[in-house]
């Protein structure tokens, strides 16, 4: 209702649904261009959805639109004569007089259908609010869901018939034919070719022991992504300051010795120089740190959806799992059952906000006792800590192993840039070994070139 008492019509464009009818009618192949995206439900006037439904199932069977055929289907269904018969088929045809314009009037009729969602969605905040029967936090929760529900497809368009996923599996394809990676790609040459890139919707599990560079391999990743592919990325340091990941992202950049900048030892001009490329590359880059010490699943979660709807977020980063708040501290559950619950919203945020998530975790102590001297034994699935359910919930598990300073035993320069990110798990691919170069100095994981194939398991 208006202030005036006038009631207030949704908005809508009638013109731009009944050209969007017309010019499929026009060109059949217009009705692909927003396959999976405008559904009957976005039409305001029923009449319009009860052709278009028509000419969705009439596409499920193979059959060219037509007026004869879309009157058929009609007409099999019973809703010829709701819709008003030929008479107002025609008028729909006769609309426009090319198929041109087709993805625009679609648009134009989806953008209407979004604010009338909206509208819909901020009625129901005030009347939780009104109601007040959550916490302030709870009822804030909900009402993000529901906007960003109400402004993506993602959630809303899971269910499809096989022919619809079919026909999107096929074009998919012929997309991506030949351009290289599917998702996301990294700069190590071997992981892209195991896991074909990070891929949206995806739980991405990197686990280490202590000091043996989870985070500078992280950091690496959201390097390479957010400034050579020019993807967005966030990056949540639950354990360090944004200060220190700057200056190992300054590193990285440009290959500065770390314990210079952190001793603030910036004579050398050549340095200074480095440190001015440094600052023109990542100043660029499409990312953000979040450094909050104290972040629980549902903060992670609200952060992630408004990166996502300002900034188009593709990449989000925790450093690490066991340092996330559980939200509900006041249960009883032990810690297995705390991880396992964080593990599994992880995921679900992944699904639900169509990214990928590459969370950090560590490896139980068991793997420093497992023969020979600390440091020498292989990480295994396994040695993942506090939670069997971490393994469950990942769609991609990678564990760095690297030799260490204060592994015991002596540990030579070589032994300590020599790493190995293992693919232990990967739920649509193969498992495999990627060999890397660390060299600390800089927080750098490089490429290293060896003779023997990665290993490759079906």
């Amino acid at each position: 209702m208006s202030g005036n008492g006038i009631e207030r019509v949704p908005p809508h464009s009638e013109e731009a649904e009944r050209a969007f009818l017309a010019s499929v009618f026009l060109d059949n192949q217009a009705l692909g261009l927003v396959a999976g995206r405008l559904r009957p439900d976005d039409f305001y006037f029923q009449k319009h959805a009860l052709i278009y439904e028509a000419m969705r199932a009439l596409v499920e069977r193979s059959r060219p639109i037509d007026l004869v055929t879309v009157r058929e289907e009609l007409l099999r269904d019973r809703k010829y004569d709701e819709l008003g018969g030929r008479d107002f088929l025609m008028g729909v045809v006769e609309t426009v007089s090319s198929a041109e314009n087709a993805l625009h009037y679609a648009e134009v009729v989806m953008e209407k259908a979004l604010l009338r969602r909206l509208i819909v969605e901020a009625h129901g905040i005030v009347a939780d609010c009104h109601a007040q029967t959550d916490t302030a936090k709870d009822l804030m929760d909900r009402a993000q869901a529901r906007i960003f529900e109400a402004t993506s497809r993602v959630v809303a368009s899971r269910v499809s018939t096989l022919a619809e996923a079919l026909q999107g599996a096929l074009d998919f394809f012929y997309k991506h034919s030949g351009d290289g990676y599917h998702g996301v790609s990294s700069q190590y040459t071997k992981l892209n070719q195991l896991t074909n890139g990070l891929h949206p919707g995806n739980l991405v599990i990197l686990a280490a022991r202590p000091r043996v560079g989870k985070t500078a391999l992280a950091l690496n990743l959201l390097f390479h992504i957010a400034v050579h592919e020019k993807k967005p990325c966030v990056f949540f340091s639950l354990e360090m300051s944004a200060l220190e990941i700057v200056v190992r992202l300054i590193a990285i950049a440009r290959e500065i010795d770390a314990d210079l900048l952190r001793r603030y030892h910036l004579q050398d001009q050549n340095v200074i120089s480095r440190l001015h490329e440094a600052n023109e590359m990542l100043r660029g880059a499409n990312a953000f740190i979040d450094d909050s010490s104290s972040l629980t699943l549902h903060d992670l979660r609200a952060r992630m959806r408004r990166l996502r709807a300002r900034h188009d977020l593709q990449v989000a980063f925790v450093d690490y799992l066991s340092l996330v708040t559980p939200d509900d501290r006041g249960r009883n559950d032990n810690r297995q059952e705390q991880v396992a619950r964080m593990s599994r919203g992880l995921k679900g945020i992944a699904r639900e906000l169509d990214i990928t998530v590459v969370c950090l975790a560590q490896l139980n102590r068991d793997i420093e006792r497992r023969g020979g001297r600390a440091g020498d034994a292989e990480p295994r699935l396994a040695d993942l800590r506090e939670s069997g359910a971490i393994e469950q919930d990942a769609d991609v598990v990678m564990l760095l192993h690297r030799r260490a300073p204060g592994d015991g035993g002596e540990v030579t320069e070589e032994q300590q840039r020599e790493a190995k990110l293992i693919v232990a798990k990967q739920r649509n691919g193969p498992t495999g070994v990627v060999p890397l170069l660390f060299r600390g100095e800089y927080y750098r994981f490089d490429n290293r070139a060896i003779d023997d194939q990665f290993v490759s398991q079906a």
